[in-house]
Order: C-alpha cells, then sequence, then structure tokens
C-alpha cells in the first residue's frame, strides 16, 4: 500500500473501516474457569468489551464497572451491549466486484450477491455479540448476587 492510498484510507471514514474490519480480531471471550475472584472477571471482562467496542456506532460504549457499580448502571450496560450498534462490515468476503461489471444487470446481481454475503455475515456477528452478553450476564457476579437476593425474599414470604 502506498502512503498516499494509506493516508486516503485513513481520511476516509468508510474506507477505513472497510479496512478496519479486515484486521485480524480476537472475538473470543471469557469462559467459566478463567477467573478466579471477583476483580478477575471485571478485568477480563472489561478487556472483551473494550475490544468489541471499537466497532460501536454510539461512543462511548459504557464499560462492565466492578463490584461497586450501582446496579443502574449495571442494566445500562447490558441494555447497552444488548442493543449493540456496530459499524463493523464483512466485505472482505463478497465475491464480486461490481465495478468489474460488464453492464448495469450485472453490476446490480453481484451487488445483490455482496448483500447476502453481508446478511450472512452479519447474522454470525450478532450471534457472537449475543453470545458474549448472555455468558458475561450469567457469570457477572453483580447479578447472581441480585437474583440470589429475590430468590431468597420469594422463599421468606412462601415460608
Amino acid at each position: 500500500m502506498t502512503i498516499k492510498k494509506a493516508f486516503e484510507t485513513i481520511i476516509d471514514l468508510p474506507k477505513k473501516r472497510r479496512y478496519e474490519s479486515t484486521l485480524p480480531f480476537d472475538d473470543s471471550f471469557p469462559e467459566k474457569g478463567d477467573w478466579k475472584n471477583d476483580d478477575e472477571f471485571y478485568q477480563q471482562w472489561d478487556e472483551c468489551f473494550k475490544n468489541n467496542a471499537k466497532f460501536a456506532v454510539d461512543q462511548p460504549a459504557p464499560m462492565i464497572g466492578d463490584n461497586n457499580t450501582p446496579m443502574p448502571e449495571v442494566r445500562k450496560f447490558y441494555k447497552y451491549w444488548d442493543q449493540f450498534k456496530t459499524w463493523r462490515e464483512f466485505s472482505q468476503h463478497h465475491k464480486h466486484n461490481p465495478s468489474e461489471a460488464n453492464d448495469r444487470a450485472e453490476k446490480r446481481w453481484m451487488e445483490s450477491e455482496n448483500k447476502k454475503t453481508n446478511k450472512h455475515y452479519d447474522k454470525i456477528e450478532r450471534k457472537r455479540l449475543i453470545e458474549l452478553i448472555e455468558h458475561c450476564y450469567d457469570h457477572d457476579p453483580r447479578i447472581q448476587s441480585e437474583l440470589k437476593a429475590e430468590q431468597d425474599a420469594k422463599d421468606k414470604i412462601k415460608a
């Protein structure tokens, strides 16, 4: 890549995003057992969410916090990530370059095929994000504590 082309890519936001979407990306997330205590849980998940936040349309993305984060902020965090809007794209998977089409019909067909590819990878990305959020939520010590308190209150009422 020439310096001129690199500069043009950096200053043109759609080109920059297209390029950044092709870079290697660690889309893994912590698994139960990767952390030994609450502090490690928050540290590992904070790193994971920061990694994903670079693709956020709505900035700044809220971070996970810690044991002292008030529950309204915790709920706000999960709501944001549940409704996460990404600018990440998957044009690197396109099989067709519409600028090489011989006519308008072929160009439209190529664009249509590329849209199908985008939809496929968008679904995969959304599924990955849902798994990430659910996994974090299911293991979040604050959520676990709140659920236990609710269950204890229900048990008291029954007794």
